[in-house]
């Protein structure tokens, strides 16, 4: 799933009803009131999908919810945690958490990352690779608290931030490339499964338009989930 489907492009409505008391849960900060809001709210154990959060909030669904020290998932909350986020950009049927998420991945380094890639750090939170600025900092999307975004957010963070603070770079198993033509009037997809090596898996999908006479190395563009 596209990332940005939870992130600037969702607007939603957001009535009286949805911001009613409930035990064990906070609202996210960014929430002032009743009204129309952009992005997908931060919400502990949640793993809504946007048709699901727009229902929930046609009726007495709660926004979000950022009580983090809550165990588990409250009920009647909708939104995204961190680990909900990736799982549905990663076409999940079930949410993984950030301890189990790591079973449908393979280890990779950080020089080997590339978008819809994640960095995990197990048991605590996990980011999406978006892409590495011109400072060498790493642009990211997730679902966090951090600076009271409490939503999903396009933020930055320093490799060093992230490589002392435990984050293992991780490449899900089942991400698909897509590989297309520039000189076709529509896009030609290519789509194939990434297992370990994604430079040769790529390779092998421009061999296969090559051969056909369709394409040359220059005019190959890579999209991925995240664009």
């Amino acid at each position: 799933r596209d990332a940005k489907a939870y992130h600037s492009s969702f607007t939603w409505s957001c009535s009286n009803k949805n911001l009613a008391a409930l035990t064990n849960w906070k609202k996210p900060r960014y929430i002032k009131g009743a009204g129309t809001y952009s992005y997908m709210p931060y919400c502990w154990g949640g793993f809504s999908t946007t048709a699901q959060y727009k229902t929930a909030m046609n009726n007495s669904g709660r926004v979000g919810n950022i009580n983090t020290p809550k165990s588990g998932h409250v009920a009647n909350t909708y939104g995204l945690d961190c680990s909900g986020y990736v799982s549905r950009c990663w076409l999940q049927p079930t949410k993984y958490g950030t301890a189990t998420i790591g079973t449908i991945c393979n280890k990779i380094s950080y020089n080997a990352l590339r978008t819809a890639d994640a960095l995990n750090k197990s048991g605590s939170h996990i980011v999406l690779f978006d892409y590495s600025d011109a400072a060498g900092n790493y642009t990211l999307y997730e679902a966090t608290t951090l600076n009271q975004y409490d939503r999903v957010a396009h933020t930055s963070r320093s490799v060093k931030n992230l490589s002392s603070g435990g984050y293992v770079a991780l490449s899900y198993k089942g991400i698909t490339i897509n590989v297309f033509s520039s000189r076709l009037a529509l896009p030609l997809p290519i789509k194939t499964t990434f297992y370990h090596n994604k430079e040769r898996v790529y390779e092998k999908a421009t061999s296969s338009l090559q051969e056909k006479g369709m394409v040359t190395n220059e005019n190959i563009i890579r999209t991925f989930m995240v664009m």
